[in-house]
């Protein structure tokens, strides 16, 4: 089930079905621009302002939120960032492609993302989908076994010291 709520001159689409709860998109607001939604203050970012490190700090602490409907690129976002553990379950990653080493080194990072579209993640030549996601991210436990990784085929290492990590996978479809 969708819901569409209007916030003033925009339109905010809220996907509701089992496989993007509560997403927030953002596909017709300009790159850098912001907005409310439920009390809290979304910047819409793109592959090139995600990794702005002021931004990300802000995150992290609490005091903005990330609207991603224009991300295709989230590889190494957090790497290194051992504190991080925002709450990041309503982005939209429906158009994201590479998520390698993601999380890694991020030890705090234990929020539910279960719910993220990962149908466009894939590998590359120059980037990896899934290699090394969560990591070193010691604290991970989260159900992500309902991601689509039907056209992932490197996984090397996605785990790797993530202690906590105790959740089933064996529903995935590994690419080869």
């Amino acid at each position: 089930m969708k819901t569409l709520q209007s916030l003033g001159w925009s339109t905010l689409l809220l996907a509701t079905s089992a496989a993007a709860q509560d997403t927030v998109k953002c596909l017709d607001k300009p790159i850098n621009s912001t907005f409310n939604h439920q009390g809290n203050t979304y910047l819409v970012v793109d592959d090139e302002s995600i990794k702005n490190q002021a931004q990300l700090d802000k995150l992290e602490q609490g005091q903005i939120r990330f609207c991603t409907s224009h991300v295709t690129k989230m590889d190494g976002l957090f790497k290194g960032r051992e504190h991080f553990n925002a709450d990041i379950s309503d982005w939209d990653t429906s158009k994201v492609e590479f998520m390698g080493g993601m999380f890694s080194g991020a030890e705090a990072f234990n929020q539910p993302i279960g719910n993220w579209d990962t149908s466009k993640v894939r590998d590359s030549w120059f980037h990896s989908g899934m290699a090394a996601m969560f990591k070193g991210a010691t604290n991970f436990n989260q159900p992500i076994g309902n991601w689509d990784t039907s056209k992932v085929s490197n996984m090397e290492e996605m785990f790797a010291g993530a202690a906590s990590f105790n959740q089933p996978i064996g529903n995935w479809d590994t690419y080869e």
